[in-house]
Order: C-alpha cells, then structure tokens, then sequence
C-alpha cells in the first residue's frame, strides 16, 4: 500500500495488481518473477507453491500449468512443455524427466511412468509405442530391465525369469523353450 495524496482522497491504497509492491520513487512495480505475487499478510513477494504454476494477472491468482509435461519458464513467462513423447515434468527434481528404463512410458491418465505389458515389449520412442523385442521359435526374446535393451537367452533349455531379470536353465534336462 502506498499513501494516495490527491485533494479528495487522503487515504492509503493498494498497488493495482496483486503482483505488485511500492517502492519509493518508483511507484508500484511487478514481483521479480512471473510466478510469484504479493503477500499483504508477509509484506513481501511469494512464489506460487509449485514450480508448475505462475500468477495470472487476469484471474488474480496462482494457475497450475494444465499437461503433465508442462512447467511454467520463468524467462519465457509462460508455461512451456517438455518435449519427447515419453517425457514428464518432475516437479521434485524441476526438470523435464524421461521414464528411467526403456520398457517404460508415460501414462498420462495414470499420471505416471508405466511398464509396456509384455515381458518382450520396450517402449520405441519413433513409434510411440511398446514394440516386440522379436521372435524366435527356439530361443526367449526379452527386455532385460537390468540392461535396458532386448536380449535373447543363449540356450534353447533357457527361459527369461521376470523376477530376477535374468535367463535361467529349465528345471529339467528333458525342457526346453518353446516359443509357440
């Protein structure tokens, strides 16, 4: 607030804009950045409570940037999306992040990175989709989530165990892989 000496109106008045404070000789100016505003009650600028939010001068308030990829650029001053199909914006770590292994995306009505379904599915980035590892009549196509790629066991007496990551001979030495 700033005292209002005009001849009919002796009175203290507020900066017009929420995001505005008064500074002598200045007059009202804008919190140094785009997400924040002014608090009355701490007499000082506030940021928006996330790092995907910003202050709307129209609406007089703090607006979350709508998609899961967006983030609000304080350079730009406006909410800005990540880019590639399988990326998120991590509001702990304020950055654009890519689902950590390569059979996963982003699922934006789970809101979260997801596993492709199939134990011989990766996520292909050109397609936008989980994709087949391959096919091989005799020998276990998979992804290995150890090593983010698709891999094929080495012996037609091996399978690809899910809960270990990792080929493992058959019980039996009358097993064997059978692709079909």
């Amino acid at each position: 607030m700033f005292f209002n000496n005009s001849i009919h109106n002796n009175s203290c008045v507020s900066c017009p804009q929420l995001n505005e404070f008064y500074v002598e000789g200045a007059g009202c100016i804008e919190c140094p950045i785009g997400n924040m505003f002014f608090d009355k009650l701490k007499d000082e600028c506030e940021f928006c409570n996330t790092t995907k939010s910003f202050f709307n001068n129209d609406t007089r308030s703090c607006e979350y940037c709508h998609s899961h990829k967006d983030y609000y650029d304080i350079t730009l001053k406006e909410c800005t999306s990540c880019q590639g199909n399988n990326t998120y914006y991590n509001e702990e770590q304020e950055e654009c992040t890519n689902c950590p292994f390569g059979n996963q995306y982003f699922d934006f009505g789970a809101n979260g990175c997801m596993n492709c379904t199939g134990t011989n599915q990766k996520w292909d980035e050109s397609q936008v989709k989980c994709v087949s590892c391959g096919y091989n009549k005799d020998l276990d196509v998979h992804f290995n989530a150890k090593t983010g790629q698709c891999e094929t066991c080495a012996n037609s007496h091996e399978y690809y165990d899910v809960f270990t990551s990792e080929c493992k001979e058959c019980p039996t030495k009358n097993m064997f892989f059978d692709g079909d």
